[in-house]
């Protein structure tokens, strides 16, 4: 099914507080609506999977015909969310009711663009839904590799953010754990739990990606970009990108490359 031909028109787009109370008069689903609400704030109860979970910013819900909208809060921390309704064709959900935003700071860019062009009358509403759409289809589709539901743990995040930052540098295991302010054997245990990989895996994983980008986008030499994403060699570099990728970079760079025969090396 081809869930963006689905899609007749955007209905609405509007911001939701939740009252300071437990519980919030949930709302059924109109047919032909898909309605997505995505917690910019505050705290939801949700049950996922059988089990009720906390959920907090950034999770997407995604509810179709004959579901509710969100209820169970915390009067302490009532949730916050932005809501989207979309007129469709035929009510069949395209991702999982529960997924999840991971960057947090794009989430605000978009929320707040999201506000401002809809109430602006000058834009296309039917390209504006097209893009909201599909924004948060893209969202929820990469983070099916997530358990939603839940938040990673702070240490993790510092981490992650630490490996992220510094990716060009000659970081090693105890450098992440020393940042992360916890023990070696502690982060090994957090990011196979959370990631389902070690820290090496991830930090490896990052380096690779950013490679292809630069192979993909850029007229920089190979080894150039070996070095500048932290490889200590360009053997090493070829090694690891044959094995995650299945391909040399010089071929990915020809086979990705907008204009392959002006970008080489």
């Amino acid at each position: 099914m081809d869930y963006f031909e689905n899609l007749i028109r955007l209905d609405r787009v509007a911001y939701f507080q939740a009252a300071k109370v437990d519980k919030v008069t949930p709302h059924p689903i109109a047919k032909n609506i898909e309605l997505v609400e995505v917690l910019v704030g505050g705290k939801i109860f949700f049950n996922i999977d059988g089990e009720i979970k906390e959920c907090r910013k950034g999770t997407i819900f995604w509810h179709i015909e004959g579901d509710y909208t969100l209820s169970n809060t915390d009067k302490n921390d009532p949730y916050r969310c932005m809501v989207f309704a979309f007129n469709v064709k035929m009510c069949k959900r395209p991702v999982p009711r529960v997924t999840y935003w991971e960057d947090l700071e794009s989430l605000d860019k978009f929320t707040s663009e999201a506000v401002t062009c809809f109430h602006n009358k000058d834009f296309n509403r039917q390209i504006m839904g097209s893009y909201f759409y599909s924004q948060l289809y893209w969202q929820a589709y990469k983070s099916l590799r997530r358990p939603v539901g839940i938040e990673y743990p702070r240490s993790l995040c510092k981490a992650v953010k630490y490996i992220e930052r510094y990716l060009e540098s000659d970081l090693t295991v105890d450098d992440i754990a020393q940042e992360a302010g916890v023990s070696k054997p502690y982060l090994f245990a957090l990011f196979q739990k959370h990631l389902n990989c070690s820290p090496h895996k991830y930090l490896t994983t990052c380096r690779l990606n950013r490679a292809k980008t630069m192979l993909s986008g850029t007229p920089q030499s190979i080894k150039e970009i070996a070095s500048i994403c932290g490889f200590e060699s360009i053997e090493c570099f070829y090694r690891s990108f044959k094995k995650h990728s299945g391909i040399t970079p010089a071929a990915y760079r020809i086979k990705y490359s907008p204009y392959p025969r002006v970008l080489h090396d």
